[in-house]
């Protein structure tokens, strides 16, 4: 049914026909010109003046006239047609990146959920999205995935399928890598009013190389008595890619297998009378500032450090950096560690070494937790501030409360209204001509009647 954005304009052209109707009927038609007899045929008896009764004429010139009043105040106040919705449509949003343990598991909980839905759209996202004509997804990427892009392309086409379907689901299924969280992921998110529904899938170990090539999940470290071993036997498991810690200088047999796919980190030694940047409180943190830790650590003269800043000291000096080998990675850390006492064993020294065994490239091993994926069950009814709201409409394309004329069917429909209004003018126009054409011809007969007379 048409619903009318600015009813004012069709309030104002009501009365606006209820003013015409009323002066059409106060108005008085000119009586025709009539010649008065002589006096001598005047009657005897009392002369008695015979009025008029009020009579409606030219009904259809007043519905003409209030027919263009209503056409122009119903095409003024922005009319819109309103289809009425049915169904349920699903957008299925299938994650392909390289955390995917198995686009199988993808691909049949997608399956799961087409149930009870007349309309499905699927998107594929791993580093970019894209639309896909059927549930045929494909192999899984290995590229580090991007939850947001894939939002977005899914949120853009639940709005074009809201104006459609009495209902619209989006669904996402992901492992949910925390590489592919980003701080667009919430944004893309709050653009959907409605709830999301978040199907966690199995993932597989993190890919060790930005090339994507894997090895089996392994592990190569110096022993526990020594202090890198021991930190990095509890910094590693089995969610992290196959790693060696070296100790000496990496052989060609560790470049081969950092070329496979692994990842090498070479740990120098401290040589006797290894001072270098010594301090009670240096910083060491990755170039993220997502881990960091505080100790008696120094810097190790004479290691020369090339590629990707992974890890710096405090005053912003560089302490590691990895460089692409292949399928993997070498990466060099120039700090010197106590020998003795529990620093490497702290928590914080920890983190530093898991984030030292993680894929190349930044790429992360941990998942997003359940607490934050509950949250998107909960439709979104207000977004937080202004700035927010802004990032939001510029992400979807289209809010669910726009208020603004919708292209198409509703701008044909003010044309058609407006085109109408000319039509009936024109019709006015020509219902008062042969009036006119009467009313001159009558006064032209005046003058000779009279001269007849």
């Amino acid at each position: 049914m048409p619903v009318f954005l600015a009813p004012g304009y069709l309030v104002a052209a009501v009365l606006a026909s209820a003013v015409v109707t009323a002066l059409h009927l106060l108005a008085w038609r000119r009586p025709e010109p009539t010649l008065l007899p002589t006096a001598r045929f005047a009657p005897s008896s009392a002369v008695r003046a015979v009025s008029r009764a009020l009579r409606l004429s030219d009904v259809s010139l007043l519905v003409v006239r209030v027919l263009a009043l209503l056409l122009a105040g119903a095409a003024l106040a922005r009319p819109t047609v309103t289809p009425r919705r049915s169904g349920v449509a699903r957008v299925l949003l299938l994650d392909a990146s390289r955390r995917v343990g198995s686009m199988d598991a993808v691909r049949d909980s997608a399956r799961a959920r087409l149930a009870g839905a007349d309309a499905v759209v699927w998107v594929r996202v791993d580093s970019v999205a894209r639309l896909l004509p059927d549930s045929a997804a494909g192999d899984r990427a290995d590229v580090r995935g991007s939850l947001s892009a894939g939002l977005v392309a899914a949120v853009q086409a639940a709005h074009r399928l809201a104006g459609t379907f009495a209902r619209v689901e989006v669904v996402v299924i992901s492992p949910f890598a925390a590489e592919s969280w980003d701080a667009a992921t919430d944004a893309a998110r709050r653009a959907w009013p409605g709830d999301v529904e978040a199907v966690r899938v199995g993932a597989r170990a993190a890919t060790a190389g930005a090339g994507g090539r894997t090895t089996r999940v392994a592990r190569e470290l110096p022993p526990v008595d020594d202090p890198i071993g021991a930190v990095f036997s509890l910094a590693v498991d089995s969610t992290l890619p196959a790693i060696r810690v070296r100790r000496e200088a990496p052989s060609a047999a560790d470049s081969a297998w950092a070329r496979d796919g692994g990842v090498v980190v070479w740990w120098p030694r401290a040589g006797a009378g290894d001072a270098g940047h010594t301090s009670s409180a240096s910083l060491a943190m990755l170039g993220d500032g997502a881990r960091s830790a505080v100790g008696h650590f120094a810097a190790l003269p004479g290691v020369a450090l090339s590629g990707r800043a992974i890890l710096r000291w405090g005053d912003g000096a560089i302490a590691a950096a990895e460089e692409s080998l292949g399928g993997g990675c070498l990466r060099v850390v120039a700090v010197a560690v106590p020998d003795a006492g529990d620093e490497v064993l702290r928590p914080g020294f920890v983190r530093l070494a898991r984030g030292l065994a993680m894929p190349c490239g930044g790429g992360s091993a941990e998942l997003v937790d359940d607490e934050t994926l509950a949250s998107w069950a909960v439709p979104v009814r207000t977004t937080g501030d202004a700035a927010a709201d802004a990032g939001v409409a510029t992400v979807a394309g289209t809010r669910a409360d726009e208020t603004s004329v919708p292209a198409g069917p509703s701008a044909t429909l003010e044309r058609w209204l407006l085109a109408a209004v000319a039509l009936a003018l024109l019709i006015e126009w020509w219902l008062r001509r042969p009036r006119a054409t009467s009313a001159a011809g009558n006064d032209a007969s005046v003058p000779a009647s009279r001269v007849a007379a």
